[in-house]
């Protein structure tokens, strides 16, 4: 029987200060990059613009003399850990920079994830970052959309819901990840959940969890691509591709 991990609280003070002006650096760095070049015109390609990226206060890692960082563990307010005889750094990698905002202060950081431009793993989640799952979504909203993704979870998010809230959305971070249980209880009120995990043997294995555990759940994957942000790039409307998931009578 499935039972929601309890929401996690918020990191320590040191690491949530160093977080901040972390993000805060790497928010300035992303925002002085050329919009259609780079990472950043990736991110643009994908239907994340400069709104997305202030919202959700993206950034860019460039890194230290083009290499990655790192730093004392004992400075972001981490235990002490050995390697080799020696205590371990903090590894930050180069990369495009995803924060998870506390909900009741955008200025406090609950995880720092980076997407790397190349090696293993793509996606790393600084250590002493807080696993809770992304939630977007005003209040009283009707039905959510759960992504693998959290950057097509804040792209869906933005264009779903352009003149209309219809719609709000959970990133997972992965297809095997579940909701938290403060998650769980947004999701649990909902009248229509769309599955719209990856387009691929991942997100269709665990299709059958969410239909069994959430009733209300219709799997709705992009109609081009494996992801959302393929779909939007092949031309798909995502707000029309959302709407087509959900009661008819909504809209008229």
């Amino acid at each position: 029987m499935w039972k929601p991990e309890p929401p996690q609280g918020p990191p320590p003070e040191a690491w949530r200060e160093k977080a901040r002006k972390f993000v805060n650096w790497a928010f300035e760095n992303l925002m002085a990059l050329d919009p259609h070049e780079g990472i950043k015109g990736w991110l643009l390609k994908r239907g994340i613009n400069e709104y997305v990226i202030k919202h959700f206060g993206l950034g860019w890692n460039p890194g230290q003399n083009g290499k990655d960082m790192f730093r004392p563990r004992e400075s972001w307010g981490l235990p002490t850990e050995m390697k080799d005889g020696r205590p371990k750094k903090l590894w930050i990698p180069r990369g495009l920079v995803i924060p998870l905002l506390s909900d009741d202060n955008p200025f406090q950081i609950h995880r720092i994830r980076i997407r790397r431009e190349s090696g293993d793993p793509r996606y790393y989640v600084l250590p002493g970052s807080s696993m809770n799952c992304l939630v977007e979504a005003p209040p009283g909203v009707r039905a959510y959309t759960i992504i693998e993704s959290e950057l097509d979870a804040m792209m869906i998010h933005h264009m779903a819901n352009q003149g209309e809230t219809i719609i709000g959305v959970v990133g997972l971070g992965n297809s095997s990840r579940k909701p938290d249980a403060v998650t769980a209880v947004k999701l649990r009120d909902a009248a229509v959940i769309l599955n719209a995990l990856d387009y691929d043997k991942a997100g269709a294995d665990h299709g059958e969890w969410w239909t069994e555990h959430f009733p209300r759940t219709i799997r709705w994957p992009v109609p081009l691509g494996k992801d959302p942000g393929e779909a939007f790039e092949q031309g798909v409307n995502i707000r029309e591709w959302v709407k087509g998931g959900l009661p008819k009578g909504w809209f008229l």
